[in-house]
């Protein structure tokens, strides 16, 4: 035997024994490399991990033309729907909505796709968001509170596709003894899963809830043997805590929108993206956000490889680590924009797009990729009246849209 096929013998044995405990990795022996990719085949299942503790029970009332919604007027509703709200439980349900369709493109490949989400719930409306997330096959991780779960309500004007969002308090407190509880029922959940393939981190807090206590589910989830490094995306879509998030090392991508991304480049290596939101500058303008994100990434030395940033209608960007120069300048990025559509309600759209990244990042699409199907969901979810969940889209939508949204890299000298 020679040392060149002994080496492959080896690398061989040690797939053999590592792949049972990570199946969506899978070693490939060809021209004599090997190289560690995703599979996109049925023949595993991706465990995707949702921590979303601020959720909400979601109602949809919409307004019709011809006279619409009225500020200071008596207003009469054409349709009330109640249901799923909230980042976290947001992204699950556009999670399942893209596993059941098989992802973005229309390639017949059906991820078999477990999703599971960390949060806390209580009263009558936390009681409706867990029966209608495990309808959709979520995995719940729940702590009970004796607060009840806070309402979020969206005023849809059809006249001029426009929305008011209305957000309600919990009714009280999360109590140190439910904290402690959740992070007692993630240990032992993560503990038992072979695998984590992804990780999405969603959102603010509730009340009582201070900023550690995403870090500390975060500890559950990369001390568990179900965490594997680098090869597990973590997503982070949330300024809470974001310095203590980041100091954990296990960040992939940040993906916020463009006046988070401003704030949180403008507030200082201690902040959580308390800035000025732009100064009064236009926030979505390219050169400002690139500015924006190259600050991030000389203050986090090299502990935030990607940042992903959204902006509505407007393009969205992602920039990456390994094009920051010794000036500090980025010298490449991408650019992505998306499909133009008649928009009934843009809320949810973002985390849709969240769930969408890590859904196709995860699967095996490089991040550019990955981040312009994501783009496609965004805007399909836009369009969509369903009245139990903003972030549900159509596949078919969103199968559409992706041909007219484009990708680019822009290089500066």
């Amino acid at each position: 035997m020679t040392r060149d096929s002994s080496f492959y013998l080896l690398v061989a044995l040690v797939a053999t024994a590592v792949l049972p405990l990570c199946p969506a990795f899978v070693v490939h022996m060809s021209s004599g490399t090997a190289v560690t990719s995703h599979r996109t085949s049925e023949d595993y299942r991706r465990s995707l991990v949702v921590v979303g503790l601020n959720g909400a029970q979601q109602r949809t009332i919409i307004f019709k033309p011809p006279k619409g919604l009225r500020v200071g007027d008596v207003n009469r509703a054409s349709s009330v729907g109640s249901g799923i709200g909230g980042k976290g439980q947001n992204v699950c349900v556009a999670l399942r909505t893209l596993a059941e369709g098989g992802g973005v493109a229309d390639d017949g490949a059906q991820g078999d796709v477990d999703v599971t989400l960390a949060h806390f719930a209580g009263g009558k409306s936390g009681e409706s968001v867990c029966e209608n997330l495990s309808a959709m096959g979520v995995k719940l991780i729940t702590s009970a509170t004796e607060a009840e779960m806070r309402l979020c309500t969206s005023l849809v004007d059809e006249r001029f596709g426009e929305t008011t969002e209305i957000i309600e308090p919990w009714s009280a407190e999360i109590t140190d003894e439910e904290q402690q509880v959740l992070l007692a029922d993630c240990k032992s959940t993560f503990g038992e899963v072979p695998c984590i393939h992804g990780v999405a981190v969603m959102g603010s807090n509730p009340v009582g809830v201070g900023k550690d206590a995403l870090v500390d589910i975060m500890g559950a989830i990369t001390k568990s043997a179900g965490f594997k490094g680098a090869e597990t995306r973590v997503l982070v879509d949330s300024v809470v805590g974001f310095q203590a998030l980041v100091d954990t090392g296990h960040i992939s991508l940040l993906k916020v929108n463009a006046e988070e991304v401003v704030s949180l480049a403008e507030s200082g290596r201690e902040g959580d993206g308390e800035g000025e939101g732009g100064g009064g500058v236009s926030v979505w303008m390219e050169d400002k956000l690139a500015m924006a994100a190259a600050e991030l990434f000389v203050r986090h030395e090299g502990r935030l490889p990607w940042i992903a940033v959204t902006n509505g209608g407007l393009p969205s960007y992602l920039f990456s680590r390994e094009f920051l120069g010794e000036d500090g300048s980025l010298s490449s990025f991408w650019r992505v924009t998306p499909a133009p559509v008649d928009a009934v309600n843009p809320i949810g759209a973002g985390d849709a797009v969240a769930a969408a990244t890590l859904y196709e990042w995860t699967r095996g699409e490089e991040l550019p990729e990955a981040f312009r199907r994501a783009l496609s969901v965004g805007g399909a979810t836009c369009t969509s009246r369903n009245p139990v969940c903003n972030s549900y889209f159509s596949i078919e939508e969103a199968r559409g849209l992706l041909p007219d949204v484009r990708l680019e890299q822009i290089r500066r000298k």
